[in-house]
């Protein structure tokens, strides 16, 4: 019941420099960019259920620059401020133009040409703010 230091984490050696969390999931995000990852599977961006901490392999070579979770999804906007989202989608609250779950960080092909800085995400929808501030 009282709070305690991941060791997971601490074990990587990295800066943390941001933390989401979901409903059910956690993720958290090096000053190097790397993403990483845990909790239920369809959210924490590995298609399964980790118990501990586990680098998202989806998005390496891609530094992410901000994280956010939803209750039961997340967005990850990496340097070149393209987002990515994944978890379940029951509204189209991911973005991909339909109600289906992704299990793995998949690019927003429909803000192609859109430089996102930061987003929100709720249980049933994302917002994204654009680097002139442009909802």
């Amino acid at each position: 019941m009282l709070p305690r230091r991941i060791e997971a984490l601490a074990l990587t050696g990295r800066q943390f420099v941001a933390v989401a969390a979901g409903s059910f999931h956690d993720l958290a995000l090096t000053k190097e960019g790397e993403l990483y990852g845990w909790g239920i599977g369809r959210a924490n961006g590995h298609g399964r259920d980790e118990r501990t901490p586990q680098r998202v392999t989806a998005l390496i070579g891609q530094p992410v620059n901000h994280v956010v979770s939803g209750d039961y999804s997340s967005c990850a906007v990496t340097e070149k401020g393209e987002p990515y989202i994944w978890g379940t989608s029951v509204f189209g609250e991911l973005g991909h133009g339909d109600d289906s779950a992704q299990q793995a960080p998949k690019r927003v092909e429909g803000l192609d040409g859109v430089k996102v800085a930061a987003a929100a995400m709720c249980f049933t929808h994302t917002l994204v703010a654009d680097e002139d501030g442009v909802v």
